[in-house]
């Protein structure tokens, strides 16, 4: 078991034994909304599910708008499309290691962005149907449901993410000017 495992399963243990000698109904209400964040944040913090997928690795995103008619015109316009670049930037190797890693895949996808919007106007037919499809993608993707600010400001955070691995992103660059 891992490290964050253990610690994860302490939190787990100690919320419980909190709640199970709290005296009055009031603590253990007060305990028991206590206990429903700190689950959470150990989930997020440790990278466990429901944290850690990753939201452009291309099954998931097949998965999301591709088996889903009413998302069919996400997948044709954002998601086939944003997997043939990716599939004609990197290999299967390349792929699988950006794919392991979110900060990187939201890199990719950003870098990618503007030859996608080109793509996803075409096949819209205008660059106002392309943004709606693509604020729909961005709105389905996000966890919460946040906005395209939000999104822009969720990608600068992993881009920044990155660009502390110089090297790596300057290896990604290179593959993704061809």
């Amino acid at each position: 078991m891992s490290t964050s495992a253990i610690i994860l399963v302490l939190i787990i243990i100690s919320a419980l034994l909190l709640l199970k000698f709290a005296g009055g109904f009031l603590f253990k209400l007060i305990g028991f909304l206590l206990f429903i964040p700190a689950i959470l944040l150990g989930l997020y913090l440790f990278n466990l599910p429901p944290f850690n997928q990753n939201i452009f690795s291309r099954d998931n995103l097949n998965k999301k708008f591709c088996m889903n008619e009413k998302n069919q015109d996400v997948c044709d316009c954002i998601v086939i499309p944003y997997t043939k670049l990716i599939e004609d930037k990197f290999d299967k190797d390349e792929l699988k290691e950006i794919e392991s890693k979110n900060y990187e895949s939201a890199y990719v996808f950003t870098k990618l962005s503007k030859q996608l919007s080109v793509q996803t106007a075409l096949c819209a037919g205008s660059e106002d149907s392309a943004k709606v499809l693509m604020n729909k993608f961005i709105k389905e993707i996000s966890p919460l449901g946040f906005s395209t600010a939000k999104a822009a400001e969720w990608f600068q955070t992993k881009t920044s993410e990155i660009e502390n691995q110089q090297v790596r992103k300057e290896e990604l660059d290179k593959k993704l000017e061809n």
